[in-house]
């Protein structure tokens, strides 16, 4: 968790969240205390440090379900000594054992403690500038250097979701995440259709 004077972010596992904190220690006096990125306190929820977090401006990353999915399933194979191709029915697997609505509960301690800003994966540079800005003063020195900032721990694996999901799998991937979905349709404006 990374805590400043008017903002709390909370990393969510797998939506760049090891960038992110790369991102927010090129912004001078930004940061008031941050949890170091090897940590497992890193990623600590709002609940879990309600004292810190109260009445300040709750952010966090996101990222389309079933991008989050994907790396999510690959970081498990990972972890658990998985080497070279990935059969798409063990992330298939995973996927329906894994609930991102449930995470997101954890996080936001079932909605008491509700998220004001989102920092999309896919524009993060942009998003965490445009969220700097509003908290904090963010010199033309910082821009270029968050900017010049490369993503953090990827994997490498098939991101096209179409090698992955059939579209009655995404269908039935959202149905069953109401709560990612909200937020999705509201940061991004729709959901993922192939």
């Amino acid at each position: 968790m990374v805590i400043g004077q008017r903002f709390a972010w909370a990393h969510f596992p797998k939506t760049g969240g090891d960038t992110t904190y790369h991102l927010f220690a090129v912004v001078k006096g930004l940061v008031v205390q941050a949890d170091e990125p090897r940590s497992p306190a890193k990623h600590a929820r709002f609940p879990e440090r309600a004292e810190d977090v109260r009445g300040k401006l709750l952010v966090m990353n996101t990222r389309r379900l079933p991008a989050w999915c994907l790396s999510y399933a690959h970081h498990r194979i990972r972890d658990t000594g998985g080497r070279g191709p990935v059969d798409p029915r063990a992330v298939a697997a995973i996927v329906d054992e894994i609930r991102p609505d449930g995470k997101l509960r954890g996080f936001t301690g079932d909605g008491l403690f509700p998220v004001d800003r989102w920092l999309r994966t896919e524009h993060l540079v942009d998003d965490f500038l445009d969220f700097a800005a509003s908290v904090g003063n963010v010199s033309g020195r910082a821009r270029r250097r968050a900017i010049a900032i490369a993503p953090a721990n990827t994997n490498r694996y098939e991101r096209s979701w179409e090698r992955w999901f059939t579209p009655a799998q995404l269908g039935e991937l959202y149905e069953r995440n109401p709560l990612w979905a909200a937020v999705e349709r509201a940061v991004y404006g729709d959901l993922v259709t192939l």
